[in-house]
């Protein structure tokens, strides 16, 4: 469980794969390639976490994330995109998740 001033928000590992994937560039074809899920699960993926992170555009995913895990360097972004491609996906600290 992410908690964020007044909400919690549960982000589960596979919807971290998913963020970290997204940061990275990658098309929700791609990413249904890379986790080895259909386009539509991946995207089905995006939309339940754009809609936890309460962002309007799949592009603003990787950026709500980071908002919510205390990120905000452009080098932390690009870790956690390579950590995606390599399958390590940092979880927040007080995540359940």
């Amino acid at each position: 469980m992410l908690k964020n001033g007044r909400r919690s928000i549960n982000i589960t590992d596979r919807q971290r794969q998913v963020v970290g994937l997204i940061a990275a560039g990658c098309s929700d074809r791609e990413v249904g390639e890379i986790l080895g899920i259909a386009e539509r699960t991946a995207r089905m993926h995006s939309n339940v976490i754009r809609n936890k992170l309460k962002v309007e555009r799949r592009d603003q995913i990787p950026r709500g994330y980071f908002v919510l895990i205390g990120g905000s360097s452009l080098f932390e972004v690009f870790e956690f995109s390579v950590n995606a491609i390599d399958g390590r996906i940092p979880a927040p600290a007080d995540s359940d998740g």
